[in-house]
Parts: C-alpha cells; sequence; structure tokens
C-alpha cells in the first residue's frame, strides 16, 4: 500500500468516524429537543394554572375588601348605637331619681 492509498484510507476511516459521531449527534440533539419540549409545555401549564390562581386571588381580595368595608360600616353603626344606649341609659337613670323624689 502506498501512502495515497493510505491516506485515503484513513480519509475514509475519519469519515466513517465522523458519520458515526453526527448520528450519535443527532441523536442526542433529538432527545434533548424532546426534553426541551416536554419541559416547554410544563411551563405552559404552569404559567396558565398560576393565571388562573392569579385570578382567583383577585376575586378573593375584592371580597376581602368588601367584608372590611362591611365590618368598618358596622364599627360605626356600633359607635352610634353605643352613644345612643348611653343617651338612653342617662335619660332613665334621670327619670328614676325623679320617680325616687315623687313616691
Amino acid at each position: 500500500m502506498d501512502n495515497d492509498e493510505l491516506l485515503l484510507k484513513i480519509k475514509d476511516m475519519f469519515d466513517t468516524k465522523v458519520d458515526e459521531v453526527k448520528r450519535h449527534m443527532e441523536v442526542i440533539v433529538e432527545n434533548l429537543e424532546s426534553k426541551v419540549q416536554i419541559v416547554a409545555e410544563g411551563h405552559d401549564i404552569l404559567n396558565r394554572k398560576i393565571d388562573t390562581v392569579d385570578k382567583k386571588i383577585d376575586a378573593v381580595d375584592k371580597k376581602v375588601d368588601a367584608v372590611d368595608k362591611k365590618v368598618e360600616d358596622l364599627k360605626r353603626d356600633m359607635v352610634v348605637v353605643k352613644d345612643y344606649i348611653i343617651g338612653v341609659d342617662t335619660k332613665l337613670n334621670e327619670h328614676e331619681i325623679i320617680l325616687k323624689r315623687v313616691k
């Protein structure tokens, strides 16, 4: 075998190895692409679920705000009722004193 034949043989071996590596890398890349696709789909599902949870939290926040307003209104009303009861109690005490004097 002369040098040219030897070089051709080495080139063929090199080309064969390169082709094997290419095929192996294609398999690895396809596998990686499928895994990246799965991760992307999972990410999309999680985003949709997070959006749903965000909407539910917003709805709950609105309801809590409404309850807070009602509680504040009740507190204000209770102050009015308390003041009214104190006024009635004061008048009853005055009437009781007057009734004791009359007897």
